[in-house]
């Protein structure tokens, strides 16, 4: 199955994942009997950009044009993924987009991957852990202090929170800092994250249940800003 995406429009180029109010690109890599088939079919009817590539050369090709997320299949083809891995050697920001899979993962791809989906079975699980990676309207508290205090210092302070965002995700896997937490909350909040900075905060405070969501959101603000600097020409 096909479900052609115009990859070609500027806005992607750009970064800006604005071709709906709700809806963002997703770019599903399986073979054509996978479980996945159904669900990318399902979520190009509520409104989200879908484009399936069944072999690597399709993967890749599409990937470059920077979309919001890229789902994979390892169901039928298995760990490792070679795909998975190609997609990580990209040059940046290409290789920093969010990545889930859905079949558990070996210990070699834990930090290759962002997340694992639920059953395939599950339509509503899986359509609830996919559109969780929405970055649509992420960059509209930027875009308004750039208006008000000029893009040149709001940008460099995006550039700064992006490099503290990939510390503290790092810092995750062991034993978060709750007062850099803390600290990412707090510019999260000043820069219109809403969602990061509530997560962070909740982090800062010591809930460890929401270690995962706070990854999450870290890692789709990391390659949203990184997208926004490479359509300044940044990479």
């Amino acid at each position: 199955m096909r479900m052609k995406v115009l990859y070609q429009d500027q806005r992607f180029r750009a970064g800006a994942s604005q071709i709906s109010e709700r809806g963002f690109t997703i770019l599903g890599v399986f073979e054509p009997m996978s479980g996945l088939t159904s669900i990318m079919a399902e979520l190009s009817t509520v409104g989200h950009i879908v484009y399936c590539a069944d072999t690597m050369a399709e993967a890749l090709a599409h990937a470059r044009h920077l979309p919001d997320l890229v789902v994979v299949d390892l169901t039928l083809q298995g760990s490792p993924s070679p795909v998975i891995e190609a997609l990580r050697r990209l040059s940046p920001p290409a290789r920093l987009v969010p990545v889930l899979a859905s079949a558990p993962m070996t210990t070699d791809h834990d930090s290759l991957i962002d997340a694992v989906l639920p059953d395939l079975a599950d339509l509503a699980a899986v359509m609830a852990a996919i559109v969780a990676w929405s970055p649509v309207g992420l960059l509209a508290g930027i875009t308004r202090l750039a208006e008000v205090f000029g893009a040149g210092e709001i940008n460099a302070l995006a550039g700064r929170f992006q490099m503290q965002l990939v510390d503290a995700v790092a810092a995750l896997d062991t034993t978060p800092d709750r007062s850099a937490a803390h600290r990412i909350a707090g510019i999260a909040g000043t820069l219109g994250f809403a969602r990061l900075g509530q997560s962070w905060l909740a982090v800062s405070e010591g809930d460890g249940t929401m270690c995962e969501a706070a990854r999450r959101e870290a890692r789709v603000a990391i390659y949203t800003l990184a997208r926004a600097a490479h359509a300044r020409g940044v990479y």
